[in-house]
């Protein structure tokens, strides 16, 4: 199966980035069974280089990645379908 890693992009204080993160964590098994990890990134934690390597603007924002390399990008208020619907579309996207 291929596997897709989401980073999740995070900072402190950040209302939408604890919504998102109650949402993932409800949904994590069907996450996994899906292909998908979760990877939490945490500005304070990190810092804003990285952020910056990432070309992240705000959060939240999740970058699905297969074998390393990045094959899409959602940012801010999601829907978990979205989400799903995104772990797709990475593991068929040429």
């Amino acid at each position: 199966m291929t596997q897709i890693v989401i980073k999740k992009f995070t900072q402190q204080n950040c209302r939408p980035c604890q919504v998102l993160s109650y949402a993932l964590e409800a949904d994590k098994d069907a996450l996994a069974e899906a292909g998908a990890i979760i990877e939490e990134i945490k500005l304070e934690e990190v810092g804003k280089e990285i952020f910056e390597q990432y070309g992240i603007m705000s959060t939240p924002t999740l970058v699905f990645e297969r074998n390393g390399m990045k094959m899409t990008e959602l940012s801010g208020m999601l829907n978990i379908r979205e989400v799903f619907d995104a772990v797709e579309y990475s593991k068929t996207a040429r």
